[in-house]
């Protein structure tokens, strides 16, 4: 054969393969399967997929009594926030109120004329020097009761009536009015009212308290306790043995694993409870002991344990709140430290000072005292508004010293300017770029 006819015949057949491999690969018609004909559905139009707004709001944020979700710093009323507090400074604080409340019990019936104290935070030209409004309301005969007619920036209320426990959640509640912001934020709707639960009282037998604060010495960490003790505490075994476990060398500061060991000793039964009112030891459930472990808290965290004791040697049953710190270094605070800024508004120009001096004389060594003032400091440009509590004596029951204590709070302005008011919607926003 010539190499002609030879060279024809190769791109023949390759020409044939790339044919054959095109037609393989291309798409093939098929015949749709028969498919039993069926009533045609009504068909609603897809709706338009809404997009996700982008917000700084903390997803903890949550606000059980507000109608419009807040969006962080993309919400319209910030906007109307801004021209309010341009007209009016202490517009928050000319806030309209009303409040919608229901009291019930824990059977979820309506409780009649429980007692509800109620305070709000006005002006001082309204309400007088300080500025808070009281009332004392009673609820009807469905446990309703309402607020209206005033104004402020926020209200609390305490509900209460002889006979009856009052939960946690019902224990003196704070409801923002102003702050949209806030997580205790409320936009009150009289249909569906703000519930209050009281549980009712069972007749009590004759019962005592105990109570005691106890430090456990290294390297045993270990005590009995004494339920029929006025301080608990007991040098001989009775009725419970406690053992807190830690690793050596552990510290307040790093987190470490620890655990707590609860026995019963001469008889002595315990079974734990989430109960928050122990009113009723239950009839069984009872063991010997009980052991928890906490992994990588912190060493300075407080843990708590509830539990009923039944003692039939001593015949006793008990209900005890037991809470507790593996590494326990007595640290200065206090609940009345408030951030001053709201009411420090703007720091003045002149009259500043180098120092400060307070005498105070004759007083009790645990007395709080404070001392509010304005700082200037211009090679660093900043202007803060600063309130400072101070006690002389606060005992550290860890190291076993005598120390003082201070809390500071304050506002602070960097940017050279005397304007020392708190702007929620600047401090977010801060937060958002950091």
């Amino acid at each position: 054969m010539k190499p002609s006819t030879k060279t024809a015949y190769f791109v023949l057949l390759i020409a044939l393969a790339i044919a054959i491999g095109w037609w393989m690969s291309s798409p093939k018609k098929t015949t749709p399967p028969v498919v039993a004909a069926v009533a045609p559905a009504s068909i609603t139009p897809p709706a338009a997929v809404q997009q996700p707004i982008q917000t700084d709001t903390p997803p903890e944020i949550v606000q059980p009594h507000a109608r419009t979700p807040y969006l962080g710093l993309a919400d319209p009323r910030w906007v109307e926030r801004r021209r309010l507090k341009k007209e009016d400074p202490s517009y928050q604080w000319r806030t309209p109120i009303e409040f919608y409340g229901n009291v019930i019990d824990e059977q979820s019936q309506p409780v009649a004329g429980a007692s509800i104290d109620v305070a709000w935070s006005g002006t001082a030209e309204k309400y007088g020097r300080d500025g808070v409004g009281k009332r004392t309301l009673i609820s009807d005969a469905n446990g309703m009761f309402t607020l209206t007619g005033v104004e402020g920036k926020g209200m609390t209320v305490r509900v209460s009536k002889d006979g009856y426990h009052v939960p946690g959640e019902s224990n003196m509640q704070w409801f923002e009015y102003a702050g949209f912001w806030e997580p205790t934020f409320i936009e009150p709707d009289r249909n569906k009212p703000v519930i209050f639960r009281l549980v009712k009282r069972p007749v009590a037998e004759p019962t005592y308290r105990i109570g005691s604060r106890i430090f456990l010495e290294p390297p045993a960490l270990e005590t009995h306790l004494d339920l029929l003790s006025p301080t608990a505490q007991s040098g001989a075994p009775a009725d419970l043995h406690v053992r807190i476990t830690r690793p050596p060398g552990a510290s307040y500061e790093k987190p470490f694993d620890w655990s707590v060991t609860i026995e019963g000793r001469n008889g002595a039964e315990i079974v734990e409870t989430t109960d928050e009112f122990m009113l009723q030891a239950p009839a069984d459930g009872y063991q010997p002991k009980l052991v928890r472990d906490y992994k990588n808290p912190t060493g300075n965290a407080r843990q708590k344990v509830r539990f009923y004791v039944r003692s039939k040697a001593r015949k006793l049953y008990a209900a005890v709140d037991f809470e507790m710190a593996a590494y326990r270094r007595m640290p200065c605070f206090t609940d009345r430290a408030r951030c001053c800024g709201e009411f420090m508004l703007r720091a003045p120009d002149e009259g500043y000072q180098k120092a400060i001096v307070k005498n105070y004389k004759q007083t009790s060594g645990g007395n709080i005292e404070t001392v509010k003032f304005y700082v200037r400091n211009k090679p660093r440009k900043l202007y803060a508004a600063v309130s400072v509590e101070i006690t002389a004596y606060y005992p550290n029951h860890a190291t076993k010293e005598d120390t003082a204590c201070f809390i500071v709070t304050g506002t602070v302005n960097p940017n050279n300017s005397p304007n020392v008011e708190y702007d929620p919607e600047k401090d977010i926003r801060e937060m958002a770029k950091k």
